[in-house]
């Protein structure tokens, strides 16, 4: 189970990458970890659905 403090940092990084459209790198600085741990970081809000990816293409969506 995870603290509330490392599920904040998880959605502090998924938000500064996804919404603020940050490098990873950029990311690192902001919040003084490595750059592959905010690798680990967004990878692991999206295994806990903290980001959810969805892509759509018009090809395979049924339109009525």
């Amino acid at each position: 189970m995870l603290s509330v403090h490392e599920r904040a940092q998880l959605v502090a990084a998924a938000r500064l990458y996804y919404e603020s459209n940050l490098t990873q790198a950029q990311i690192a600085q902001r919040l003084n970890v490595s750059r592959p741990s905010v690798s680990k970081m967004l990878a692991r809000a999206r295994e806990l659905g903290i980001v959810h990816i969805e892509i759509r293409d018009r090809k395979s969506t049924r339109l009525n």
